[in-house]
């Protein structure tokens, strides 16, 4: 969850009751902002069993962190191949965004998720905007426009609800930086709902060879009483193929931020190289009106490890 610009920006649907007829979709694992990883029938059965624990926590006056992992060797191992390296770990850390014309100072989030097994890696992230558009990669619909996600993908396991209930589909493929944008963000705080055409929810995902993206809308009801039942939500799938991270875990680093206006709180978000020590070791550079942010993480408890910043070559 994120709340930002007078909006959830990034919401959760939670479970209403079981007369809803989009509690099923709400049940699912992609009706969450999570990532998933999922075997060669497209099943994440066993993914969403995990539940891990806390790595750490950290609260300071202008950065908040928190990871949490499944290490328990018997889940991860569940239903995957025994000799695969099997990882499930999220990192998230919590930002000052600095003012940015009228805007006031605010917060953005960093969200690190490190998957490694399986067949496929997904990860799933929507809003309530009605518009959406993606830079870095041209969307394209799907071949035929009424099937669904499941049926996109190739996906052999039974269900009715998840990919099977995310239809509208377009898709790309990238090998570089995207930035999905959700405007015209839908408020059903009042009834009828108001339409919020000045603020901007911005999802920025760092560049990995292979990647595919896919949009499309679910069912987006989030009040019991059904006044929003119609409501679709717009949800971002991008995905990689695990055969790539056999040695090494992917990760899905995402920049997240909201504003209203023209404002700009965030620039450019670039990835340090790593130089030397935890191979598997994350690091980027945000750019902001008010400096520059470094965010590092590492998935050793110990040793050092070095980094390049892209602006200095230092």
């Amino acid at each position: 969850l994120l709340y930002a610009a007078r909006h959830e920006a990034l919401f959760d649907q939670g479970y209403l009751n079981n007369v809803t007829p989009t509690q099923a979709w709400m049940n699912s694992a992609e009706a969450h902002n999570t990532a998933l990883v999922r075997a060669a029938n497209g099943s994440a059965e066993n993914c969403v069993t995990w539940r891990g624990g806390l790595r750490f926590f950290a609260d300071t006056p202008t950065v908040k962190a928190v990871e949490v992992a499944e290490e328990d060797p018997a889940k991860l191992r569940k239903g995957l191949p025994a000799n695969q390296r099997v990882m499930f770990q999220r990192t998230v850390v919590l930002l000052e965004a600095p003012a940015a014309g009228s805007q006031p100072p605010g917060a953005y989030a960093v969200d690190i998720f490190r998957l490694q097994g399986g067949a496929t890696h997904d990860y799933y992230v929507h809003s309530l905007g009605d518009t959406v558009s993606l830079s870095g990669a041209e969307l394209r619909p799907a071949a035929d426009p009424k099937l669904s996600l499941y049926e996109v993908s190739g996906f052999a396991y039974k269900t009715e609800t998840g990919a099977r209930a995310i239809t509208e589909v377009r898709r790309a493929a990238t090998d570089g930086s995207i930035t999905a944008t959700w405007q015209d963000l839908r408020d059903w705080r009042s009834v009828p709902p108001g339409l919020d055409k000045e603020a901007r929810v911005r999802v920025r995902i760092l560049g990995v060879a292979g990647t595919e993206v896919f949009v499309g809308t679910a069912p987006g009801q989030r009040y019991i009483d059904a006044r929003d039942v119609s409501q679709r939500v717009t949800v971002m799938c991008v995905r990689r193929k695990a055969d790539a991270f056999r040695e090494l875990p992917d990760a899905f680093v995402a920049v997240i931020d909201a504003s209203r206006g023209s404002a700009e709180p965030l620039g450019a978000v670039e990835r340090l190289t790593v130089l030397s020590g935890d191979k598997a070791a994350i690091g980027i550079r945000v750019a902001h009106a008010g400096g520059t942010d470094f965010v590092l993480s590492s998935t050793q408890d110990g040793g050092e490890t070095v980094f390049a910043d892209p602006q200095t070559s230092e």
